[in-house]
Order: C-alpha cells, then sequence, then structure tokens
C-alpha cells in the first residue's frame, strides 16, 4: 500500500511539472485581442468615431515615420502596406456606406477564430465584403476561375 501511494504522489507531482506548458503570447496578440474587445463595447456611433480616429492615427504615424530620419527607411513599406489600402477604402465612403462597413466589421469579429487578428485584417475584411456586395456571384466566378 505504501508503494502505490508514493508511486502516486510521484505521478502527480511529474503531472504538475509536464502539463504547465506556456504559450507563446506576443504582444500583437494582446493588442489585437484589446481591439476587439473595445470594438465591441462600442455602440454604433462610437464605432464611427474610433474609425476615424484609427484613420488619423495611421496618418499620424505615417508622418512620424516620413519626418524621423531613423525611421524614414520604413516609411515607404508603412505607406505600401497600411496607408494607401486604408485611405482607399475610406475615399468617398458616405454614412451609409460606413454603417455598411461597420456592419461587416461586426461579422468579423463575432467569429471566434479573428479574435487574434489585428483591426486592419477586420478592415481589409470588411472592404473586401462591401466591393463584392457591388457584383453578382457570377462575376466573381468569372473573375477567379477564368
Amino acid at each position: 500500500m505504501k508503494k502505490i501511494q508514493i508511486l502516486f504522489f510521484l505521478l502527480l507531482f511529474c503531472s504538475f511539472l509536464f502539463g504547465q506548458d506556456s504559450l507563446k503570447i506576443t504582444d500583437m496578440d494582446y493588442t489585437s485581442y484589446g481591439q476587439n474587445l473595445y470594438w465591441r463595447a462600442l455602440n454604433l456611433s462610437e464605432k464611427k468615431v474610433f474609425l476615424h480616429a484609427y484613420l488619423y492615427r495611421t496618418y499620424e504615424i505615417q508622418c512620424h515615420l516620413e519626418e524621423s530620419k531613423k525611421e524614414k527607411k520604413y516609411s515607404d513599406q508603412f505607406k505600401k502596406k497600411f496607408t494607401d489600402p486604408l485611405f482607399d477604402m475610406f475615399s468617398g465612403m458616405d454614412e451609409t456606406k460606413k454603417e455598411e462597413f461597420i456592419y461587416w466589421i461586426d461579422v468579423f469579429y463575432q467569429n471566434d477564430f479573428n479574435r487574434e487578428k489585428p483591426f486592419l485584417d477586420a478592415l481589409i475584411y470588411a472592404a473586401g465584403k462591401h466591393e463584392t456586395k457591388k457584383r453578382t456571384l457570377l462575376d466573381i466566378f468569372k473573375e477567379v476561375y477564368e
């Protein structure tokens, strides 16, 4: 009986050692998840303000990169990857289109798989859904397979 108890405690102790695997969580994961939670907590008018603030912050970062001597080399890459696509999405968008855009961002974040993706991915998803609404399914099929 004593041997069984010792074996039991030994197995119990070993299970604690091997059962505590650490997760590889980056700062970007925390930021993306925080943006997701914040977005879900906002109402429609607050989401519009958040979109405008996101645009303005992107513009500020672009200006900072262009002015900084050390970070000027990243300016073109940031402009090509973030600023230009983001400003193209919002150019010429009226209030009803913004509400539809916000709807697609909400749909993106309703999926739990997307909770750790950055807000830019939600914007790209919403822009894609917003653009495909103008085309029929047959047009999209022809574009992809022809």
